[in-house]
C-alpha cells in the first residue's frame, strides 16, 4: 500500500510541476471527493 501512495503521490508531483513550468493554474475542485489523503509538497 505504501508503495502505491509513493507512486501517486511522485504522479502528482510531477504533473504539478508539469503545469507550473507551463505557467497553468493548479486546478482546484471543491467538488472533489477524498478517498484517502495524501501530503504532496508543491515547488
Amino acid at each position: 500500500m505504501e508503495e502505491a501512495r509513493r507512486d501517486i503521490r511522485e504522479a502528482i508531483e510531477q504533473h504539478v510541476q508539469v503545469l507550473l513550468d507551463h505557467g497553468q493554474a493548479i486546478p482546484q475542485d471543491d467538488k472533489l471527493v477524498h478517498v484517502e489523503e495524501l501530503t504532496v509538497g508543491i515547488p
